[in-house]
């Protein structure tokens, strides 16, 4: 309660107690009882009475106007406080925005010599302009391999830019969950393979078509899989299912057999840049952006994303989606 608040609640309150003193007087004529008391005892007088009566007044009255300018001061410094803050978010949006533009920019400045730093590195492993010896090679690869990777982080910088100025869009179409699923699978199943990781897909019947952003619904799933191959030790397992869960909800499901995270570590998961240990402790190099980007991309569909896990058990990442946006908006 503000410092109004309470100064109005007291003059209520006095006010109250006025109309009660005044109708329990006109009751009980207690007017006349009191002029009869001071008629009869000389050391009340009326005179004194009535100066007892305006000290009393000036009193509550000094009292009233010291708590009416607190509140005043109150609210001012509120008002003050307002517009400060409405300033700094007006600041912090700009800020945002120049950031989300020098993202955007650099991204795009970024990416046309990387793909060409991969293409020749990537020309010199097949061969094309001659062999390399074994250091060589070597070399090459390392460079195709970091180039990759920075290629990689600046496409999820991108991503996260275009999240942050709100010019992200759905561009909703209809299509099978199955051939989304097809697609994904092709890349997913590469991974997979070089960890020796089994993988097995499971898609109930009763989804039928779906309305959604084909290609963001693709990197939800491509990141969600991808993340947990990363995270899950050598000959463990990967299980994606899809199913129909109410009307026009279906729940996209992501297990496997990793080391599983701690309540800690699930509470910041999907905040941008959080990784879990470093690369040192994990051997596991990232940007901390994909599971961000997959928290922004569901919330964009109007669904929501979680996770389930346990230390040595695993995880199990949760997606829930509409079946149609059509049904949403």
């Amino acid at each position: 309660m503000n410092e109004k608040d309470r100064f109005n609640k007291d003059m209520i309150i006095v006010l109250i107690g006025a109309i009660i003193v005044f109708l329990v007087a006109l009751i009980f004529d207690v007017f006349d009882l009191i002029l009869d008391l001071l008629i009869t005892h000389e050391k009340w007088q009326i005179d004194e009475f009535f100066i007892l009566t305006a000290y009393i007044t000036i009193a509550l009255a000094i009292f009233s106007y010291r708590r009416w300018k607190d509140a005043d001061r109150e609210i001012e410094s509120r008002v003050e406080l307002e517009k400060d803050l409405l300033q700094s978010k007006t600041e912090a949006e700009e800020a945002r925005t120049t950031m989300g533009k020098f993202l955007v920019d650099m991204s795009h400045e970024l990416r046309t010599p990387l793909n060409s730093i991969i293409g020749f590195s990537d020309m010199l492993l097949d061969g094309i302009v001659g062999d390399l010896n074994k250091k060589q090679t070597d070399y090459v690869g390392n460079i195709s391999k970091s180039g990759t990777h920075l290629l990689h982080l600046i496409n999820q910088l991108l991503d996260l830019a275009k999240i942050e100025s709100g010019k992200l869009e759905i561009n909703g179409e209809e299509f099978e969950l199955q051939d989304l699923v097809d697609e994904v699978s092709s890349i997913i199943d590469a991974l997979a393979k070089k960890k020796n990781i089994e993988i097995s897909y499971k898609i109930y019947p009763g989804i039928g078509l779906i309305n959604a952003d084909r290609l963001k619904l693709k990197q939800i799933l491509f990141n969600l899989a991808s993340n947990s191959i990363k995270f899950t030790p050598e000959k463990g397992s990967v299980t994606i299912t899809a199913e129909k869960v109410r009307e026009n909800t279906m729940l996209l499901k992501v297990s496997d057999t990793g080391p599983g995270m701690s309540p800690y570590d699930m509470e910041k998961i999907f905040r941008p840049f959080e990784q879990l240990g470093n690369m040192e402790e994990t051997g596991y190099k990232g940007t901390g952006l994909g599971l961000s980007i997959v928290q922004a991309l569901v919330s964009l569909h109007n669904g929501k994303v979680w996770v389930e896990s346990e230390l040595e058990k695993g995880s199990v990442f949760f997606v829930e989606l509409p079946i149609s946006l059509n049904a949403v908006h």
